[in-house]
């Protein structure tokens, strides 16, 4: 009995091997069988036959690879050799069976598959979309995989289901869109593929990744004149979001001048495209911010003002310009990351004189106490120093923030490997 059980795992291995190493010249069999058999059928066999035909066969062919699999996994041999027979298993199994090849390499070998899978993403882009779709996107490795062979191969099947794709990947996908767009024709030509029937909603964020995707050059910028008399529609959203994108070659005094020819009907729109366009990076950025609360943009402020969007001194103006204007800020929720970056390069550059800035304030002013919180932040995130974050800490007198910074170095403790440390250790 063991003898058949170790020969029946020979020949399922060896099976799945042969079935890895000769994919391309079976295919070629097996369409000029499918073509003889086709030929020699007569008006008895129809369609619905030779679908059922076709499904036993690539069922039976599955089954064959999910032994073969299962066999790997039980013989000796050297990691990088099993490695290397996995890889080429999961490439032919996956132009067979994407959904079982994809669910075998998640279970069991998540670290074998990198461009196993390409073959069968290139072959059929949406189909396989689909099946990762199935699977909860699969692994988000493979998914981003799929995302950089297709916006390559396929563009247009890449913006049929840029929607459907979760937030995180929608700027990664338009990155790959535009990468191997060089001029400014080209990328006119792309972006006007995405103004295709939908919601408003969804067309302005995909323009406005596309725009930050690939931007015109500075001396080909769109002047607002361009999209002011068009009438309302994709065109006109295109051409604005252009404009947007722009500003950040305008200088302030242009970018104040437009803002006032903006009509009211548009202000709305026009403070997100340029918040969205405008990377913090920028020196026009904190104009942009106060367009957006102007009019209200919180949704917008909390999305591209989150933690992820944010490492510190990300805004690049002046210190004491970027501390004052933060101090005008309103206290909100939507606006603290905001207010951390701003006054972060002025705390962090002279300490001492930081720290006696923030003590001139209130007691219980909200800005001395999320002032100590960047403080802290900052003290992690550039020096590992958790003695000087805990003495920040120490200093805020707002419970909320208090308890959130505390939840922020113990968070940064367990990420870094660091024990917990008391104030005064």
């Amino acid at each position: 009995m063991k003898a058949r059980t170790i020969m029946s795992h020979g020949l399922a291995l060896a099976t799945g091997l042969a079935l890895a190493a000769s994919f391309t010249r079976r295919n070629d069999t097996d369409q000029k069988a499918k073509d003889t058999a086709a030929h020699a059928s007569n008006s008895a066999s129809g369609p619905s036959s030779d679908r059922r035909r076709s499904k036993t066969a690539a069922s039976t062919r599955t089954e064959e690879y999910q032994r073969a699999w299962n066999d790997l996994a039980r013989q000796k041999m050297s990691e990088g050799r099993r490695r290397d027979l996995q890889w080429r298993l999961l490439e032919a199994w996956a132009m067979i069976d994407l959904e079982a090849a994809l669910k075998a390499e998640m279970a069991e070998a998540p670290w074998a598959a990198r461009g196993a899978f390409d073959k069968a993403f290139m072959a059929q882009p949406l189909a396989s979309w689909k099946t990762l779709s199935k699977l909860g996107l699969g692994s988000m490795r493979n998914t981003v995989r799929w995302t950089q062979m297709v916006a390559l191969k396929d563009p247009d099947a890449m913006i049929s289901v840029i929607d459907e794709m979760p937030p995180s990947l929608q700027s990664y996908a338009a990155d790959f869109l535009f990468s191997e767009v060089e001029t400014d024709p080209q990328a006119d030509a792309l972006r006007k593929k995405l103004l295709r029937p939908g919601s408003i909603t969804n067309q302005e964020r995909d323009l406005a990744l596309a725009w930050r995707a690939a931007p015109l050059r500075p001396q080909d910028s769109i002047r607002m004149e361009a999209w002011l008399d068009l009438p309302a529609g994709s065109e006109r959203l295109n051409a604005m979001t252009g404009w947007a994108n722009g500003s950040q070659y305008a200088d302030l005094a242009t970018l104040e001048t437009d803002w006032a020819k903006v009509p009211a009907a548009d202000r709305e729109q026009a403070a997100r495209l340029l918040l969205s366009q405008l990377s913090l990076g920028s020196e026009h950025v904190t104009f942009a911010i106060d367009r957006a609360i102007e009019t209200g943009q919180w949704d917008m402020l909390r999305k591209l003002g989150g933690a992820p969007a944010h490492s510190q001194n990300l805004m690049e103006v002046e210190p004491e310009t970027l501390a004052t204007w933060a101090m005008q800020l309103p206290q909100r929720d939507e606006l603290r990351a905001y207010f951390t970056d701003a006054v972060t390069p002025k705390l962090m550059a002279d300490p001492a004189a930081g720290r006696e800035w923030l003590e001139s304030m209130p007691a219980d002013s909200w800005q001395r106490d999320e002032g100590y919180a960047a403080i802290a932040r900052a003290s992690l995130a550039r020096n590992r120093n958790q003695e000087e974050a805990l003495r920040a800490i120490g200093s805020i007198s707002n419970p909320a923030i208090r308890q959130r910074a505390r939840e922020e170095l113990r968070d940064w403790q367990v990420a870094n490997d660091q024990r917990e440390i008391l104030h005064g250790e």
